[in-house]
């Protein structure tokens, strides 16, 4: 049995090719770019200038 080849590891030895073959052999097809690049922006998006990633956000109830 070969040992899972993770994301990194593919990356940090330069065997992406493999870790593409490995996924759509477990039935995983490419990404639809719309809906990654959707999520991309929603992880990427800057914050507003008051607020940093550990602020309640806005309406939240521990909001102050």
């Amino acid at each position: 049995m070969t040992a899972r080849l993770s994301l990194s590891e593919a990356l940090a030895s330069g065997r992406l090719s493999d870790f593409i073959d490995q996924a759509e052999a477990d039935g995983i097809g490419p990404a639809d770019r719309a809906q990654f690049e959707a999520m991309v922006g929603c992880i990427t998006a800057p914050q507003p200038e008051d607020q940093t990633s550990r602020s309640p956000g806005r309406g939240s109830k521990r909001e102050k």
